[in-house]
């Protein structure tokens, strides 16, 4: 199994920067695995959009 807390403390010190952050990368590298497990350690509510999925792609017009 990959170790993705080193992951996690990269987004953490992203969110201190900005409220909002993407992960991108290819097909099935564990970006779901990691916002799922970021979530988790937050206190604030959390809202994910699925870019792959029209209806997720039209709420962020």
């Amino acid at each position: 199994m990959i170790k993705r807390s080193r992951f996690l403390e990269d987004i953490i010190q992203a969110f201190h920067v900005t409220p909002v952050c993407a992960l991108i990368g290819p097909r099935q590298c564990g970006k779901t695995t990691v916002a799922r497990e970021m979530a988790q350690h937050l206190s604030e509510e959390v809202h994910y959009f699925d870019l792959e999925d029209e209806r997720e792609q039209n709420k962020m017009r």
